[in-house]
């Protein structure tokens, strides 16, 4: 039974009564048939002798006499008052209990409540979290603002030397921040981090890349993530920057690189060092038609990353995402300075047309 038994006696015979409640799933046999679809409940009342087990009265006239069926009614208790058997149902006992609630916090609920293209926290899994939820019990996912313009522009994320990988470029205008998560499809299983300042450690949550310092804030900083296959083309990259006074920026773009094309004709990335110096190596690229980023990743590890655009000034670039810019028919300088001279290898250099479509052109350094 689901209450507890009650007892009596009639002269010298005991008695025992007690209850039993099932509750009927929508679209269970015992369930009320639909429309609409809803639960309800059945209780039994049951009458034994306290001595035999045998039935105490003719409850059930067409059946077990040991019990009676009360449908749609939950009972709650049996008492005995008085010689009396009262059966208590409670308040609105007879009611089925309602549907459960549709969530009301925002991040969790499967729908992209702001607007945004984005939706609910990260532990939710969606194809693309919103960063204004910082766990899925926020009640809004309105909590997070774009990055300033000047960090849009130097800042950006890339398909590395394989479909797979991405490289992570947070350069000059984004500010300090504390930690940085970011948002891509399929998701991740490993990343690293290089960060201007602090002692920083990149881990997976929840498939996505979340990487937090564990001293000072950084202004710039370099991440290298491996995902579960090709980077989707068709989903945007979220970069989200958590700063010390509990905000939240967020910088939304396609990959650079994403989806490879042929060269055009007459297109060359030229292999080169500059000042005499073999630490400091570099590509020039001419003839693609309208670029608007380059990357080379040498053969030794970088220090350091410059472009020019034509005659324009030298500006610092990042060191695995390369330089993003203004589309430019101009040839393009891109330089780093490495730890030690590169070793004889294989080496890639990436270019962004105008229209967001890569180039990769391949060669041996040395």
């Amino acid at each position: 039974g689901t209450a507890q038994p009650a007892t009596a006696f009639a002269g010298d015979l005991g008695r025992v009564f007690y209850a039993a409640t099932r509750f009927n799933l929508p679209g269970t046999p015992n369930a009320p048939a639909p429309p609409p679809c809803r639960s309800s409940f059945d209780s039994v009342l049951v009458a034994l002798g306290a001595g035999s087990g045998l039935a105490a009265y003719d409850l059930n006239s067409a059946g077990d006499d040991r019990f009676l069926q009360i449908t749609g009614q939950r009972v709650q208790a049996v008492r005995v008052d008085r010689g009396r058997l009262v059966v208590d149902m409670g308040l609105g006992a007879q009611t089925p209990p309602p549907p459960p609630s549709v969530p009301t916090n925002q991040c969790a609920n499967g729908i992209d409540d702001d607007k945004d293209g984005q939706v609910d926290a990260a532990s939710e899994k969606r194809s693309r979290p919103d960063p204004g939820c910082m766990n899925a019990n926020d009640s809004t996912e309105a909590g997070e603002v774009p990055v300033p313009a000047a960090c849009a522009a130097s800042s950006g994320v890339s398909i590395g030397d394989e479909p797979s990988q991405l490289d992570v470029g947070i350069n000059a205008g984004c500010g300090s921040f504390v930690e940085v998560a970011v948002y891509a499809q399929p998701s991740a299983f490993v990343c690293d981090i290089q960060a201007s300042a602090g002692n920083w450690l990149c881990v997976i949550a929840h498939g996505q890349p979340f990487a937090e310092t564990r001293t000072a804030a950084a202004d710039m900083a370099d991440l290298q993530i491996s995902l579960n296959g090709p980077a989707n083309c068709g989903v945007p990259a979220t970069v989200v920057l958590y700063r010390s006074d509990f905000t939240v920026s967020e910088l939304v773009a396609p990959i650079a690189g994403c989806g490879e094309v042929p060269p055009p004709a007459g297109c060359v990335a030229e292999l080169s060092t500059f000042n005499g110096d073999p630490r400091f190596v570099g590509v020039a690229v001419s003839g693609c038609g309208a670029v608007k980023g380059v990357r080379f990743t040498p053969t030794a590890a970088p220090s350091d990353c410059f472009v020019q655009v034509g005659s324009d000034p030298v500006t610092a670039c990042s060191v695995t995402a390369g330089a993003t810019f203004a589309p430019t028919t101009q040839e393009v300088l891109l330089a780093m300075h490495t730890d030690e001279e590169p070793p004889c290898g294989p080496v890639t250099t990436a270019i962004t047309l105008a229209d967001g479509s890569v180039v990769k052109i391949r060669d041996d350094w040395c």
